[in-house]
C-alpha cells in the first residue's frame, strides 16, 4: 500500500543581498501560470500537508504523486516565463522530501531558455527516501541570457516506483548583474556588480546613466564599450558610493575596451583600476570625485603592468591617502 512518510528535520536558509525573481511557499495552492507537461494525467498537484518542511506554521506545498502508475519521460511542472537578460548568476533554494517506493527513477530541476530545449541544474536518482532537506543549484548566465527563460521540477521513470515528491520554499534569486549586449539609453540601477564575462562585450550609448550599488564594482573581464558623445555623456556612478571600474588581467582574446564621453565618478576605491591589460582607451572622459584610502594610491586611475591610452581627459576633484589622487 502507498503511504506517506513524515520525517523531521528543519534546515533553515536566508539568502541576503539577493533579489527574488519568485519566492514561493505554496501556502494555498499552485502558482497560477505553472503547467505540467509530459502527461496527460495529473500527477503534479498542490498538497496540503507540510512535508518537505515539518512544522511549519502553515499546510501547503508542491506534490509530484505516483497515481495513476505509468512509464513517463519528463513530466515536468514548468513555471510562468520571466526574463534572465540581466542576471549573472542565479541561485535555486527549495526544500524537499522524497518518499521513495521501490526501483530507481530520475527527479531533477531543469532550466530552459525557450520552453523546448532543458537543461538538468539539479538531479537525482533516489534509492531510497531523502530528506526532508534543503537543496541549492546555480543557474550560470550561460544558461541564460533570454527573455523567456523557464524552470521546471521534472520527473522520469514508472511513477509506481515513488509515493509522493514535496517540494516547497522555491526561491529563484540573482545578486549581480551580467554586463553583456547593448543597454537600453536611460538610467539603471544594476544589482550588485555588474560583470562583463570573458568573451562578451556591455554597450552603453549616449544618454546611458548606471548608478551602481553601494560598495560595488563595474567588473570588466570582457569587453566594455561606452558610446557617449559631447552632448550626451555616458554616467558611471553612484547615489551613495561604489568602488569603481576594475579591468584586471582581461584576456588578450577580447577586443579593447573603449570609453568615450563618460563621467566616472563617487568612487571610494578608485574611478578605474587597471592591471595587466594593454587594450583600454579612455577618451573626453570627465573623471572626478573618485579617492582611495589607505596604503592604496590613485584616487581617479589606478594603472599597474598597463599600456593604456587616455586621451582629451579632464581628471579632478579626486583624492588618495597615499600618492597619485589624479593618476
Amino acid at each position: 500500500m502507498k503511504k506517506a512518510l513524515l520525517s523531521v528535520f528543519i534546515l533553515c536558509f536566508a539568502l541576503l543581498g539577493a533579489v527574488d525573481i519568485f519566492n514561493l511557499n505554496f501556502a494555498t495552492a499552485l502558482p497560477a501560470g505553472w503547467t505540467q507537461t509530459g502527461s496527460t494525467n495529473t500527477h503534479w498537484q498542490w498538497s496540503n500537508s507540510y512535508n518537505a518542511i515539518p512544522n511549519v506554521s502553515y499546510q501547503g506545498e508542491l506534490m509530484y504523486g505516483w497515481s495513476p502508475s505509468e512509464t513517463v519521460t519528463n513530466n515536468r511542472i514548468v513555471s510562468t516565463a520571466f526574463d534572465s537578460r540581466l542576471m549573472h548568476n542565479m541561485t535555486l533554494d527549495f526544500y524537499t522530501m522524497v518518499d521513495w517506493y521501490a526501483g530507481t527513477f530520475e527527479i531533477d530541476v531543469q532550466y530552459s531558455t525557450d520552453g523546448t530545449t532543458w537543461q538538468n541544474v539539479w538531479i537525482a536518482h533516489p534509492t531510497m527516501d531523502i530528506g526532508p532537506v534543503s537543496q541549492t543549484a546555480i543557474i550560470g548566465y550561460n544558461l541564460g541570457r533570454s527573455a523567456t527563460s523557464y524552470l521546471a521540477f521534472n520527473f522520469s521513470g514508472n511513477t509506481y516506483n515513488i509515493n509522493n515528491w514535496f517540494i516547497d520554499n522555491v526561491v529563484l534569486s540573482y545578486t549581480n548583474t551580467l554586463g553583456s549586449g547593448t543597454w537600453n539609453t536611460g538610467t539603471h540601477y544594476p544589482v550588485g556588480n555588474v560583470i562583463v564575462p570573458n568573451e562578451h562585450t556591455l554597450t552603453l550609448q549616449a544618454g546611458t546613466t548606471v548608478n551602481m550599488g553601494t560598495d560595488t564594482i563595474l567588473d570588466v573581464d570582457g569587453r566594455l564599450i561606452v558610446n557617449g558623445t559631447s552632448s550626451s555623456k555616458v554616467y558611471l556612478q553612484s547615489m551613495t558610493t561604489w568602488k569603481g571600474m576594475e579591468l584586471i588581467s582581461i584576456p588578450t582574446s577580447n577586443d579593447s575596451t573603449l570609453i568615450n564621453y563618460a563621467v566616472i565618478q563617487n568612487s571610494t576605491e578608485s574611478g578605474i583600476h587597471v592591471s595587466s591589460n594593454h587594450k583600454v582607451r579612455f577618451s573626453h572622459c570627465d573623471i572626478k570625485n573618485n579617492s582611495v584610502s589607505g596604503t592604496n594610491s590613485g584616487g581617479g586611475i589606478y594603472c599597474v603592468n598597463s599600456n593604456i591610452m587616455i586621451e582629451y581627459c579632464d581628471i579632478h576633484a579626486n583624492s588618495s591617502a597615499l600618492s597619485g589622487s589624479g593618476i
